[in-house]
């Protein structure tokens, strides 16, 4: 039988039901109506073992990417994977500011630096990683141009943000995909990352993918901004 799992409005349903959302064999079929123009960078903030550098580089030949992890097993992961010929990987977490930091070290694509995740493990079982921010990474290897920013951070998506206020205000983003935990833990944050993104200038688009732990959600640059 499979696992129960509990929705927000407190309902239990099986992890494979169909209340929830599959893995789209394309990921980016959800920015379609929002684009403006062909994005001219992609940059992924958290990477894990998934292919969406791999999918966008085929959609998108001229697209450059910047893949951002903390993970080193996630990093060779990528390496070993087909990771888009000249495309960018940077072995560090997304933070609001560029520091040192401790992240679970867990399976692939799980790694997290948000304290939830990491309150009550031994410091001997945590991994020390290097944090950067988009602004930092934008100065040194932008300017990302007509971009599309997506952030897979377990739970630490709102300080990624933080971190690229300049980016952000300056509309060279053009849409940005979050990840919205259920956590009653996180509601507090995830509001303000949602006023965060609308001072900056965004505005809410769509909700996609909806899980147990949570959905993604697509901002885009409000029009005239």
């Amino acid at each position: 039988m499979s696992e129960q799992i509990r929705l927000p409005d407190g309902t239990m349903v099986p992890m494979d039901s169909a209340e929830l959302d599959p893995s789209p064999a394309d990921p980016f079929q959800v920015f379609d109506p929002f684009l403006l123009a062909p994005p001219e960078w992609l940059i992924l903030g958290g990477l894990g073992d998934h292919y969406d550098a791999q999918i966008a580089r085929k959609r998108w030949p001229k697209v450059k990417i910047i893949g951002i992890d903390p993970d080193p097993a996630v990093i060779a992961w990528q390496e070993t994977h087909d990771w888009p010929e000249g495309a960018a990987l940077v072995q560090a977490g997304l933070a609001e500011r560029v520091k040192k930091g401790l992240a679970t070290q867990g399976p692939i694509c799980c790694m997290s630096l948000h304290s939830l995740r990491i309150e009550g493990i031994p410091i001997s079982d945590l991994l020390a990683v290097n944090l950067t921010t988009l602004d930092a990474l934008e100065r040194d290897r932008g300017p990302f141009n007509c971009s599309i920013l997506i952030l897979d951070t377990e739970g630490y998506d709102y300080l990624a943000l933080k971190g690229g206020q300049q980016l952000l205000a300056s509309g060279r983003i053009q849409l940005v995909q979050i990840e919205v935990w259920y956590r009653e833990e996180v509601e507090s944050s995830n509001w303000v990352m949602f006023q965060l993104l609308g001072s900056l200038g965004y505005e809410f688009a769509v909700k996609h993918f909806r899980q147990w732990w949570g959905h993604n959600e697509v901002w885009r640059r409000k029009i005239g901004r």
